[in-house]
């Protein structure tokens, strides 16, 4: 069962054309929100910040005093984005939940942005509290479910894009399979191998995965 926790850091990055593209979907609203010019005035300047630090004392500011935004759908990705720099990882897994939980209010490409970003952020925190490893193997498997609803970058071919595809299922299976082993849960463990093993199986002879940097 080891080999599940290192098909999950073998495979840690997408490629940057799959992640760009699915970054500029989630940048579309797919629910029009109206919001003040108090509230963009202040999304902006949390932007605009260059010092990490001041960032997100400034995104914090924003979540307290307008917790109802509609621009929540952009605070939340550049406060995962921020503390991930900080490598304050739990943080940047709290900030991709909210998004998450804002449901269809996101694009389903921010959904799973925020997934992959809370996902690695667990993997890079490589804790074995069994709380922090029950909410990883929820988001993973929510991750390797939204897969399937992501739309083909107009930059990737179909093969490629499927390759991609596989990579994101077996990072996130293997994410989720070191979860149920910190959780004791080895039937959840084996699961999650024979979905990879289901994923690696089922590419085509000649081709190939190849593995993140």
């Amino acid at each position: 069962m080891k080999g599940i926790a290192y098909v999950a850091f073998f495979l840690v990055s997408l490629s940057a054309a799959f992640l760009a593209q699915a970054q500029i979907a989630a940048q579309t609203k797919s629910a029009q929100r109206t919001y003040t010019a108090a509230e963009y005035e202040a999304y902006q300047t949390a932007e605009a910040e260059q010092d990490a630090n001041k960032r997100v004392r400034l995104i914090d500011d924003f979540i307290s005093q307008h917790p109802k935004s509609a621009l929540l759908i952009y605070v939340y990705p550049l406060c995962y984005q921020t503390h991930s720099l900080l490598k304050n990882y739990p943080r940047v897994m709290d900030c991709a939940d909210e998004l998450v939980q804002l449901g269809e209010h996101a694009t389903v490409e921010a959904r799973y942005m925020a997934l992959y970003a809370a996902t690695n952020a667990y993997n890079k925190l490589n804790s074995d509290n069994p709380e922090l490893a029950a909410k990883a193997r929820t988001r993973a498997l929510a991750g390797a479910k939204l897969l399937s609803s992501l739309k083909r970058p107009e930059t990737l071919g179909a093969n490629e894009f499927d390759a991609e595809k596989r990579r994101a299922t077996i990072y996130f299976e293997g994410t989720a399979g070191r979860a149920a082993m910190m959780m004791k849960d080895y039937p959840g463990a084996t699961n999650a191998l024979k979905a990879i093993v289901a994923e690696i199986d089922s590419i085509p002879i000649g081709v190939g995965i190849k593995p993140g940097p």
